[in-house]
């Protein structure tokens, strides 16, 4: 009876297994996002470069041919939100847009297109992340792209100002872009 006693002792019980399987499919868990952050992040390096550079003044006809590639390549992860891989390529999708209607040859309808397409862009972004009032400021500049009478354009400047009300770029591109509010 001593050795039935020790062999029952020896089994752990259910509690102690499920607490043990819970750390191991936390652990593995962890493991996965940081796996996923760590492949975007390096993945998307070329891109946070060369968003950069467009932020800094870069206006180059030949980075079409690299954005047209990035966005064949580029699927939004629907199930991570990753704010600054979805603000890069919204920010693309406009400069894109900003080389595309620098050709005369551009109908207004494919600029249109593209307008919309940069504005998706950039609600998706704006999903991850609701207080970065850069992005609602160029949501504001894309509405009045639109439709220049809409009055969402005032919704979103508003939204921008409370969001990021003295960033100095921001504030600059605000009067910049909107001289009469």
């Amino acid at each position: 009876m001593l050795d039935r006693i020790t062999i029952a002792m020896a089994i752990p019980s259910i509690t102690q297994i499920a607490k043990r399987s819970l750390v191991v499919i936390l652990a593995i868990a962890c493991f996965a996002i940081g796996q996923a952050a760590y492949i975007s992040d390096t993945r998307f390096s070329p891109v946070y470069a060369l968003v950069s550079d467009i932020r800094d003044g870069r206006f180059l006809d030949t980075d079409t041919g690299r954005i047209e590639t990035f966005f064949s390549a580029y699927q939004p992860h629907a199930h991570l939100c990753l704010s600054q891989e979805r603000q890069a390529a919204s920010f693309l999708k406009l400069y894109y847009g900003d080389l595309q209607a620098s050709r005369s040859s551009l109908l207004a309808s494919e600029r249109r297109a593209t307008w919309q397409e940069a504005q998706t862009l950039i609600l998706d972004a704006l999903s991850c992340n609701p207080t970065d009032g850069d992005l609602w400021l160029r949501m504001a500049i894309l509405e009045r792209l639109l439709d220049p009478k809409s009055d969402r354009i005032d919704h979103f400047l508003t939204l921008s100002e409370s969001t990021e009300p003295n960033e100095p770029v921001i504030a600059r591109l605000r009067t910049q872009f909107f001289p009469t509010r």
